[in-house]
């Protein structure tokens, strides 16, 4: 979903302030994103504690 002030006829300098429509977007953008957050299955104590997975610098 884009955010909604993308071709905004109303739009005007700080309409973030007092745009519902923006409001209700932001509630649901920070919603998606923080479900993407906890959806992240990445395990960094693994990924950075195997000695095999580092990059090895050529000298």
């Amino acid at each position: 979903m884009t955010n909604p002030c993308f071709h905004c006829a109303d739009r005007h300098p700080v309409c973030h302030d007092t745009c519902e429509r923006y409001k209700a977007w932001q509630e649901f953008h920070a919603a998606e994103v923080a479900d993407k957050r906890r959806k992240n299955d990445f395990d960094e104590e693994f990924w950075h504690g195997n000695p095999q997975r580092r990059r090895r610098r050529h000298r």
